[in-house]
């Protein structure tokens, strides 16, 4: 997209997520003033839209997604595993596949938790993580752009123009899929009943 576009473009998606959780987080408060709580998205969106209405545009949607998030999610965790592993042991005779199938297994575990609250500790853990992983690569940046034996610099867009449309369409659906989760109405109802407890 270019650094123009692409900051453009990230801007724009940020502020499209704030508004729509915004919007959403006061359609919760109205209903729950109204005596009708609730803690999922299929939930509100079957008040606002009707059962009917709602299995179309949500369901529909929402199983596409976390079916193909689901199924990135366990081959890049493969792929990952398999790097370390790799790394560890040049010589060793595990294959991707058995990585996928470990990560896979690893899935189906977690997805059998209550509540996405039950994944405070995993998500913490990935937290420091994805925090000590970009300051490392942010520091790394800066003193390989600052050394004298740096490559040379080149901040062109590479491809042919089909390449780039392409290039621009997968930024959005990444961009979409990232920012386009409905996990808001869960993360409400935890507030709600801690705030509740420590009233009481």
């Amino acid at each position: 997209m270019g650094w123009t576009f692409g900051l453009f473009s990230l801007t724009v998606a940020a502020a499209v997520t704030f508004y729509s959780y915004f919007l959403m987080a006061t359609v919760l408060d109205n209903c729950e003033k109204q005596g009708r709580r609730h803690i999922r998205f299929r939930e509100l969106a079957s008040d606002i839209l009707g059962s009917g209405w709602m299995f179309y545009f949500v369901v529909s949607v929402q199983t596409t997604i976390n079916m193909g998030v689901g199924v990135g999610c366990i081959l890049l965790g493969g792929e990952c595993v398999q790097i370390m592993y790799s790394n560890l042991d040049s010589g060793g005779q595990l294959k991707l596949y058995h990585f996928i199938i470990m990560v896979a297994l690893i899935m189906i575990f977690l997805s059998q938790l209550p509540s996405f609250h039950s994944l405070r500790h995993i998500n913490l853990a990935s937290l420091v993580l994805c925090l000590a992983y970009s300051l490392t690569v942010t520091i790394a940046c800066i003193l390989a752009g600052r050394s004298s034996e740096a490559p040379s610099k080149d901040y062109s867009i590479k491809g042919s123009n089909l390449t780039r449309v392409f290039n621009a369409f997968s930024s959005m659906s990444i961009l979409g899929t990232i920012f386009g989760n409905g996990i808001l109405p869960e993360i409400q109802v935890i507030n709600y009943q801690c705030n509740f407890i420590s009233i009481q």
